[in-house]
C-alpha cells in the first residue's frame, strides 16, 4: 500500500490539549503536561489549556484553529454530552461547527464513549475518528 501524503495548510503539526477545567481531578494537570511534552519531543506544536485558563472563550478561540489532534480531559456532563469547562458547558451542537480540518478526537472523560450525542456531534463536525 502506498503511503499518501498528509495536506495540511500549516507545516507543523498540531495539537490541542484541555485538561482538568473544573480543577478537581486529581493527577489530571500532571497528566496533561506529560502530554504535552511528549507531543513537544515528537515535533508537534502544542497548545494547552489546563485548568481556570480552560474557559468557553478560549476553548472556542482554539477550536477555530486547525489541529491534528483534540485531547480533552475531563468532565462530560452525562444528560447532554456537553464538555464542562471552567466557566460552563459546551454543548455537542455548539461544538459541531467549530472543528477545522480533520483532527483525531480525544474525549478522556467519564462516560464520554456512550454519549452518542457528543461523539456524533464531533464526527459530523468532520473529525477523521473519535475515541472515548
Amino acid at each position: 500500500m502506498r503511503n499518501l501524503p498528509v495536506v495540511r495548510r500549516h507545516r507543523d503539526w498540531r495539537c490541542l490539549v484541555i485538561a482538568n477545567p473544573t480543577c478537581d481531578l486529581d493527577e489530571n494537570e500532571q497528566e496533561a503536561l506529560q502530554l504535552e511534552k511528549w507531543f513537544l519531543q515528537r515535533g508537534f506544536r502544542c497548545r494547552l489549556l489546563c485548568g481556570a485558563s480552560a474557559t468557553k472563550e478560549a476553548v472556542v478561540a482554539e477550536l477555530l484553529e486547525e489541529w491534528e489532534i483534540i485531547h480533552f480531559s475531563g468532565h462530560v456532563d452525562p444528560d447532554s454530552g456537553s464538555l464542562v469547562l471552567n466557566d460552563g458547558m459546551l454543548s455537542p451542537l455548539a461544538i459541531q461547527p467549530l472543528l477545522r480540518g480533520s483532527p483525531i478526537a480525544f474525549i478522556n472523560g467519564c462516560e464520554s464513549a456512550s454519549v452518542e450525542m457528543l461523539t456524533e456531534s464531533i464526527i459530523r463536525g468532520g473529525v477523521q475518528a473519535v475515541i472515548g
